[in-house]
Parts: structure tokens; sequence; C-alpha cells
């Protein structure tokens, strides 16, 4: 378990290091796709225990996505904001701050382009 937490904590670290970089999609893929990730390690120990730390390391997850949908709509990049978003959503579907920041993306967003999470999430930045 202890190595599971530590994985994941380590690929949180990671994910916001190259974020920084600018690269939002290698930060995504650090945090919930591929075979290792952030969120499969947390996974593993909640399906183990009920792990307060591993519940913390899912909400830094989260949170994370919620900081960089924040980023990108203070850049003026709305689609990559609600992109983030909804990735984020997609992990935490309640999440009132990303809720939040999902619909102030699709209000800075053409009328016309589909603001779907469902198709946002099929979308590469």
């Amino acid at each position: 378990i202890q190595r599971w937490l530590a994985q994941g904590n380590t690929y949180l670290e990671v994910a916001e290091d190259v974020f920084e970089q600018g690269d939002l999609l290698s930060a995504h893929q650090i945090l919930v796709e591929g075979a290792d990730n952030a969120q499969g390690a947390f996974m593993s120990v909640l399906k183990r225990s009920n792990s307060e730390e591993a519940k913390q390391g899912m909400l830094q997850l989260v949170n994370l996505y919620a900081q960089w949908t924040q980023v990108k709509l203070d850049q003026g990049d709305a689609m990559h904001a609600l992109w983030a978003a909804c990735h984020g959503l997609n992990v935490h579907p309640t999440h009132k701050v990303l809720l939040n920041l999902s619909e102030e993306a699709r209000a800075a967003m053409p009328a016309a382009t589909n603001s779907d999470c469902a198709t946002m999430r099929t979308l590469t930045p």
C-alpha cells in the first residue's frame, strides 16, 4: 500500500511539473491514462483499505484539474479549460469548483461549439 501511495504522490508532482512546462496532454496522461498513473495507484490502495491518504490523493488529483482549468481560463483558452474540466469531472462528477469552471469555460466558447463533456474528452489538446 505504501508503494502505491508513494507512486500516486510522485505522479501528482510530475504531472504538475509537466503542466507548468506547458504540456496539458502529457500531464493528464500522467494522472489518469496508461499502465501506471496517479489515479490507478490511489484506486489500488482504496480497493484494499479505507486509506485517508489515498482519498486525499484522489482529491488532489481532481483539484489539479480545477487548477489547470482556471489557468487555461486565465489565459483565454476556453477550449482547453473545458477539456481539463471535463476530464476532472470524469473522475469526480460532482466537484463543485470544476462544475462552475466548466460552465465558465462553456460561456466563453463560441455558441456553435459542441461543449458536451463526452465530446470534449475525445479531443486532443
